[in-house]
């Protein structure tokens, strides 16, 4: 065993984070953890990760549930332990790993007479443990570790007197930038953990109100413990006390209410807010910058850009991006940081495609032991599901690698992977009869089971329960492989997979866009479910949608499709505002084909339409007439005209006639008056072709 004062020093000498594991049964573990941090000097903090509050050693010290973790996002400190006895969280670990500064120690507290560990957290453990940072102490060496471990000063960052890099004093000119600069050009700052994206925007916030005399600067923070260390850096650097009450901290729904006027707006962790509400701060504040940590998935960090650059787009704002990518809390090659990026494949990259010659394709069944066993595989799979999901976590690579009902499908072009797919099954035709009422009645919701339960308790109907279906979790395809057919035949080995399986069906849950359901629907997958609410993180609502393969399926979803559209007309003015025209023209189209949506117009409705379209009779005696009309026509041919899509805004949607725009600008009521006339003169002229 090394001196474990001689190795503590060696990594604090290169401004590393020094690790201790100690295992063996749970309550030795906390036994010898105690007699060890006895030795620790006072007056230095630590955070403990866990529930067991009795391993704190002082007041100062805080004990974090794993699952309020955000909570400790952005703050420092010179101890931090990990009591992973009775839970391994991994978005809590890999963020919290973050807090641990350069020259600090990590404890690591194992219960290694567990035998019930996923598979995802055996293998985190084993690549930790293995870690050349980390000393692991059990029963066989606690005895020599103890003569060993003598008091000494856990290191940490000189918080007096910064030091700013290069690219942190580029970075303090860009948002200068913004501040004096032109209106509308909004920052956003990514960074991974560690790189100093507090610290430089608690330094430019001071700066601004030293020299620019600026009245005030909002910072956007739902959890102010996360904005601790920008403060400490903020009241570090300001000139005088009196502008401490200059920078206000406000969680993001109290300013939404309020919308108060600032100088400057900044947006910390701006990808953990729900798109809505960033949405809604992009197109009222004119000066903002946005930070947000990338915890190393690129894919999530080019999806949130994405999602980003659309709002950007709608409101006609120029946006600039900037990294920062050098570690400045701890020193580069940091071995802690290398075994958290390996553990939750955190730096996965995607691996270039040849765009010029297109290779062969074939597809495979990847099975669980072949990802946990070819960390390339895995790597390359992970790397292209983040795409999929701009907030991916670790816990999506445990649940993975640990869910035995979870397949993945994959595309390759010779050893490239180009597609992959991920599905869960659904089968609850096993469960007994009470359960399944209690499931339709609202009182009861397995874990999982997602599109079956939703289907079985919007319908109100038993036999949802008794199918089988693989439900799609992600599906994503190369960048430099789109349009080329790769996602539809993902579907297609899903669906003969499913054949071969005689299971029922394939279901998949999305954000409903245009693009998506245009899709799904080419791959004959039917809308059978749209919920009320929109995602938090998305801001759309989430449509269900089912491809039926056995007769069972095919004529429940027939016998059921009916209340789907009845519900989605009457939710439109309700629930479905926001639903551009088109995309609600494309949805009644697809399920007006088969379905009685709009009855057709009786001749004593088109000749009131008529008189309707001629002047000759008011808005309000011919609107059930205009709305007859237009719903009929929307399910009956593709309407898409402007024309048409104001007719679905208002009268199938509600829009108020006084708030809406054509043309990007308003009408007067008379103007309004002729519109519709003329709108409707030309629907009916649909009828006749």
């Amino acid at each position: 065993m090394h001196q474990i004062q001689e190795h503590i020093h060696q990594l604090q000498q290169q401004h590393f984070r020094a690790c201790i594991a100690i295992k063996g049964t749970a309550d030795w573990v906390k036994e010898s953890y105690q007699v060890l941090a006895k030795k620790l000097p006072d007056g230095q903090s630590a955070i403990l990760l866990g529930h067991d509050a009795s391993l704190l050693r002082s007041e100062h010290d805080r004990c974090i549930a794993p699952k309020h973790y955000r909570e400790i996002l952005g703050q420092q400190s010179q101890i931090l332990i990990w009591d992973l006895r009775k839970e391994i969280h991994p978005d809590a670990i890999a963020a919290s790993s973050g807090v641990l500064e350069g020259g600090g120690l990590l404890f690591v507290l194992i219960d290694d007479t567990d035998n019930q560990l996923q598979a995802s957290h055996s293998r985190f453990l084993n690549t930790l443990i293995e870690s050349e940072a980390m000393l692991v102490i059990d029963s066989d060496n606690f005895d020599e570790a103890l003569t060993q471990f003598y008091p000494f000063q856990v290191q940490s960052s000189n918080k007096q007197g910064i030091t700013l890099n290069e690219e942190q004093q580029a970075c303090l000119a860009k948002i200068e930038r913004v501040v004096k600069g032109h209106r509308n050009r909004p920052l956003i700052l990514r960074a991974d953990r560690g790189r100093g994206k507090s610290t430089t925007l608690g330094i430019a916030a001071a700066q601004l109100l030293n020299n620019a005399k600026l009245e005030n600067i909002i910072l956007v923070a739902d959890h102010p413990n996360s904005v601790a260390t920008l403060i400490q850096h903020f009241e570090q650097n300001i000139d005088h006390a009196s502008l401490r009450d200059k920078l206000r901290v406000i969680p993001s729904d109290v300013l939404l209410e309020t919308l108060p006027e600032t100088h400057l707006l900044i947006i910390d962790e701006a990808a953990s807010f729900p798109l809505p509400t960033l949405h809604s701060l992009i197109e009222h504040y004119a000066r903002i910058v946005m930070a947000s940590t990338l915890h190393g998935y690129e894919g999530s960090g080019r999806g949130f850009d994405l999602k980003l650059n659309t709002i950007f787009k709608a409101e006609h704002k120029q946006a600039s991006f900037y990294s920062l990518d050098q570690p400045i809390r701890w020193a580069s090659g940091d071995p802690l940081e290398r075994v958290i990026n390996e553990s939750f494949v955190l730096q996965a990259h995607l691996t270039e495609v040849d765009t010029t010659e297109p290779q062969a394709r074939h597809f495979e069944w990847i099975n669980k032991k072949e990802l946990l066993e070819d960390q390339s595989l895995l790597e390359q799979v992970f790397a292209l599901l983040v795409l999929a999901h701009y907030q991916s976590r670790p816990s999506d690579l445990s649940q993975l690698i640990d869910n035995e009902d979870i397949r993945i499908g994959v595309m390759f072009e010779g050893e490239h992977i180009v597609g992959v797919l991920a599905s869960v099954e659904e089968d609850l035709s096993a469960q007994d009869a009470q359960l399944k009422q209690d499931i339709i009645n609202g009182k009861r919701r397995l874990k999982g089971h997602l599109s079956l339960q939703a289907f079985a308790s919007f319908y109100s109907q038993a036999e949802w329960l008794d199918l089988k279906c693989q439900r799609i979790l992600r599906i994503v395809v190369h960048p430099a492989r789109q349009s080329s057919q790769i996602g539809s035949e993902l579907i297609q080995e899903l669906l003969a997979s499913a054949k071969v399986q005689n299971l029922d069906a394939c279901s998949v849950s999305y954000g409903l866009e245009a693009k998506l359901f245009n899709f799904w629907a080419r791959a004959d997958f039917e809308s059978t479910r749209l919920s009320y609410q929109a995602d938090a993180s998305s801001g759309l609502p989430s449509m269900m949608m089912l491809n039926p393969i056995s007769s069972k399926a095919k004529t429940l979803l027939s016998s059921s499709k009916q209340r789907f559209i009845d519900h989605f007309v009457i939710g439109l003015p309700i629930y479905f505002q926001k639903l551009s025209p088109a995309l609600v023209n494309t949805i009644l189209l697809d399920v007006g084909r088969s379905l009685n949506v709009g009855e057709a117009l009786s001749e004593q409705q088109i000749a009131r339409l008529n008189k309707f379209s001629a002047g000759q009779t008011s808005l309000w005696d011919s609107w059930p007439d205009i709305r007859a009309l237009t719903l009929y026509c929307a399910t009956k041919r593709v309407i898409n005209t402007e024309q048409a899509n104001v007719l679905i805004a208002v009268m199938l949607q509600n829009y108020a006639m006084e708030i809406f725009k054509v043309d990007g600008k308003k009408l007067s009521k008379k103007e309004w008056l002729a519109y519709l006339r003329e709108a409707s003169k030309t629907l009916l002229a649909e009828l006749t072709i």
